[in-house]
């Protein structure tokens, strides 16, 4: 098995999901709605601040489930900047300024 290939950016692709534009919750699922085989089925699983787009084997904190058009090489991995940490960091900046004014 040859060495993981790890890309720090935005998954490149774009992403089917389910009829309400939410994960699939299962494998089977994303065979059933989109009618492509496990090459081109993506897990998003949670880790350290990232959202990690990988072969759809990962069920280790586990978000669901995007195909995509372009079959994965099953080695290859994205890891996108959660979304959620870089909001919260504003928030708490608009709160510091704020306390800032007041004193």
């Amino acid at each position: 098995m040859s060495e993981a290939i790890i890309h720090e950016d935005e998954f490149p692709f774009d992403e089917i999901r389910d009829e309400h534009g939410d994960y699939f919750m299962t494998i089977g699922a994303a065979k059933k709605h989109t009618g492509y085989d496990e090459s081109h089925i993506w897990s998003v699983t949670e880790c350290e601040s990232a959202w990690c787009y990988g072969p759809s084997h990962h069920y280790v904190n586990l978000i669901g489930y995007v195909v995509t058009h372009e079959p994965h090489d099953g080695n290859t991995y994205y890891e996108e900047e959660d979304w959620r940490i870089a909001e919260e960091l504003a928030e708490a900046e608009i709160i510091k300024n704020l306390k800032g004014e007041k004193e």
